[in-house]
C-alpha cells in the first residue's frame, strides 16, 4: 500500500484478535448440520434460506444458488474465487464504488424483493420455491 487506510495500532488490534472457532471430529453430515443449526441460532440470526442450504449438497441447491448468483450478478464459474476478487462480487454498500449495485439487480429494480431481503437471501428463497413449483407442474 501506498498510503495506508489504517492506522498501525488498529492494524496490530485486528491482527492479534482472537476468532472464535469450534472443531469437532464429528463426520455425520445430519449431527454435522444440527451442530450448525445450534451454533447459529443465536447471536445474529442467519436467514432462514441460509439455514435451509447449511450443508446441503445437491442438484436442486447447487442449482438455486447458481441461478440466484447468475441473476444478482455476482456468478463465479468456480466456487472458490481469489480473495482478492471477492470487492467484484460483493454486493456493495452505498458510496463503496466497487461490487455490484443492489438497487440495479432484478429483483431491485422491479420492486420484487427490497434491498434487505436481497441481503437476507429472500431471492434465492423465492427461486427455489419457484423451481419446486415447476417441477410439481412439469
Amino acid at each position: 500500500m501506498k498510503k495506508p487506510a489504517l492506522d498501525n495500532e488498529l492494524c496490530r488490534e485486528f491482527f492479534n484478535y482472537e476468532l472464535p472457532t469450534t472443531t469437532t471430529e464429528v463426520t455425520n453430515a445430519i449431527t454435522i448440520n444440527e451442530i450448525f443449526k445450534r451454533l447459529n441460532s443465536t447471536g445474529k440470526k442467519l436467514a432462514k434460506q441460509d439455514l435451509r442450504q447449511a450443508g446441503v449438497v445437491s442438484k436442486f441447491s447447487d442449482l438455486v444458488r447458481k441461478t440466484a448468483a447468475e441473476i444478482r450478478g455476482d456468478f463465479t464459474p468456480r466456487d472458490c474465487i481469489d480473495i482478492f476478487d471477492m470487492p467484484k462480487i460483493s454486493i456493495s454498500n452505498r458510496g463503496l464504488g466497487y461490487g455490484i449495485d443492489v438497487k440495479e439487480m432484478f429483483w431491485v429494480k422491479h420492486d420484487i424483493i427490497t434491498e434487505i431481503e436481497i441481503r437476507r437471501s429472500k431471492d434465492e428463497e423465492a427461486l427455489a420455491k419457484l423451481t419446486f413449483i415447476n417441477e410439481i407442474f412439469a
